[in-house]
């Protein structure tokens, strides 16, 4: 997967869980900790991928 993919899917993931957080009366938090755990599951975020892991050393 592309890295800019990797940056659409992450902020799209961050600009969808407030609204979320909203209508289902959760923490933004717990809301982006499902989000991201659901993306990675279904494959859209891949671990090993180069992007990724320097987003995680930054702590993004």
């Amino acid at each position: 997967m592309s890295s800019s993919l990797i940056f659409i899917g992450i902020a799209l993931l961050l600009v969808i869980s407030p609204l979320l957080s909203k209508i289902t009366k959760l923490p933004v938090v717990v809301v982006e900790i499902l989000l991201g755990s659901i993306a990675a599951w279904l494959g859209f975020l891949d671990a090993d991928n180069e992007v990724f892991g320097k987003l995680a050393k930054i702590g993004f």
